[in-house]
């Protein structure tokens, strides 16, 4: 199976992350000071992979006194060569794996694979809803669900 790189993740209201975007490589080593986020990137990836088991109430960011009602994590996933460089097209594995639907072409001609995922309160259960679907096209910034 060839191997594949998420290369973007979009992050919406999640502790003290309100809106970004970040680029990552094969290797990507963040750094900054304490409460920067670093923490909070890495759970984030983990809440778009399906690890929810950490999550809690006050992982809603809160802006102005308001606690958001939604978290939003925005992955999107390429294509790599044996050299990690970014190959046009997903092998028929991964072609299986994400079905042709779901696989998306760039203005370059490169496939990519766009999932958001979004968690939200359920209060009556006590506990967090998620939904996961492939995104029609990855826009630079974070647009309206």
């Amino acid at each position: 199976m060839g191997s594949i790189l998420i290369d973007k993740i979009r992050i919406k209201g999640f502790r003290g992350l309100n809106n970004i975007e970040l680029s990552l490589q094969d290797t990507t080593i963040l750094t900054g000071a304490n409460n920067a986020g670093k923490t909070s990137v890495l759970k984030a990836l983990q809440l778009a992979l399906g690890n929810r088991a950490f999550l809690t109430i006050d992982d809603f960011n809160i802006s102005n006194n308001i606690r958001t009602d939604s978290i939003i994590v925005d992955i999107r996933i390429i294509p790599v060569d044996v050299n990690n460089n970014r190959a046009e097209n997903f092998d028929e594995n991964w072609e299986a794996c994400f079905t042709e639907k779901s696989i998306l072409m760039d203005a370059s001609g490169f496939a990519y694979v766009p999932i958001r995922t979004i968690y939200t309160n359920n209060l009556a259960r006590g506990d967090f809803d998620k939904t996961q679907r492939i995104l029609k096209l990855w826009v630079k910034y974070m647009t309206k669900i």
